[in-house]
């Protein structure tokens, strides 16, 4: 269990994500998946593809409001089209920034991944 959200970009390979209450479900290159704050959750990559994961964790109000209107519905974390939805692009921006961002709250690695969680 996570205490934040966290949005994850499987871009090669497949694997699989499993949550308390669900089914298994195939994960593949071009999807994503959201990880729910306090949801139990495992996740892995298929033993003979591997996958490259990329990922970002969003908190604070913005991320809280769009849990507390249920914009990310327990039911519905794998989403598919994350690539059409530019989702590599925005997380390489937030990355790149965030490799130079000191410690301190910086503004634009907050409007990035508003980015993020846009696509």
């Amino acid at each position: 269990m996570l205490e934040a959200l966290q949005i994850v970009l499987i871009t090669a390979g497949r694997g699989q994500l499993k949550r308390r209450g669900a089914k298994p479900q195939i994960v593949e290159a071009g999807m994503a998946f959201i990880l729910l704050p306090k949801v139990w959750h495992r996740y892995r990559p298929d033993s003979e593809t591997g996958w490259t994961e990329s990922w970002l964790e969003a908190q604070g109000p913005v991320a809280d409001g769009l849990l507390a209107k249920a914009v990310f519905a327990p039911d519905e974390v794998l989403r598919v089209g994350a690539l059409a939805a530019g989702l590599d692009i925005a997380l390489e921006s937030a990355h790149a920034l965030a490799r130079l961002a000191g410690p301190a709250f910086d503004p634009g690695l907050a409007a990035r991944t508003f980015g993020v969680l846009a696509a």
